[in-house]
């Protein structure tokens, strides 16, 4: 099983991103500031445990064109293919057919209102 795609909605410098990875390494490289830790915190929202205090996101959290208001909830998709017998038990609840045929896990997490505190 690998990450096959993460989309990421209203996160900090992203308004709308769509990621293909591939099985095995894969590498994330750019300019500073364009977002690249944007993305591993997104990674981060769906390994951390329920009891775990990450992630705390706030209002400034949220994606925010130049000069404007929040552009709506922080939304992050991920979609997992090349599951076997076991991750398809385990990931039953969130299973859809792919392009392909096979079965794929389709996880979303959404920050609808962020916490105003920290």
């Amino acid at each position: 099983m690998y990450l096959a795609q993460l989309k990421i909605s209203n996160f900090r410098k992203l308004h709308k991103v769509d990621l293909s990875f591939q099985p095995g390494l894969n590498v994330l490289v750019g300019a500073n500031n364009v977002g690249k830790t944007a993305v591993i915190d997104a990674l981060r929202a769906l390994l951390a445990g329920y009891d775990e205090p990450y992630p705390r996101l706030d209002g400034e959290d949220m994606h925010r064109p130049k000069g404007g208001a929040p552009a709506g909830d922080i939304e992050f998709r991920y979609v997992f293919r090349d599951l076997d017998v076991d991750d398809e038990a385990d990931f039953l609840a969130a299973l859809r057919p792919g392009d392909a045929g096979k079965l794929e896990a389709h996880i979303s997490i959404r920050y609808s209102e962020a916490d105003k505190t920290g």
